[in-house]
């Protein structure tokens, strides 16, 4: 089994803030790749977003960003 560099708790906020090296690009494009999870929050506008699209594209320049439909059965399960 290959070992999966630590990159924090799966998650980002202020992704407008969000600072991503071409490695750690690398690195988050591998981890998500062997099924890794990786959970975006706190956007503030078109800006925020567009530096968060920016930044991701540096790891998936290839795959396009889609919305999930809240119809999902992970939208819609109650929280215990």
């Amino acid at each position: 089994m290959r070992a999966t560099p630590a990159i924090g708790p799966g998650s980002t906020v202020q992704v407008g803030e969000w600072g991503l090296t071409g490695q750690q690009a690398q690195t988050l494009r591998e981890y998500l790749l062997r099924g890794g999870f990786f959970m975006a929050d706190d956007f503030h506008g078109a800006a925020e977003w567009g530096e968060f699209e920016t930044r991701i594209r540096r790891a998936f320049p290839e795959r396009p960003i889609v919305d999930i439909p809240t119809t999902t059965p992970s939208s819609t399960r109650s929280t215990i």
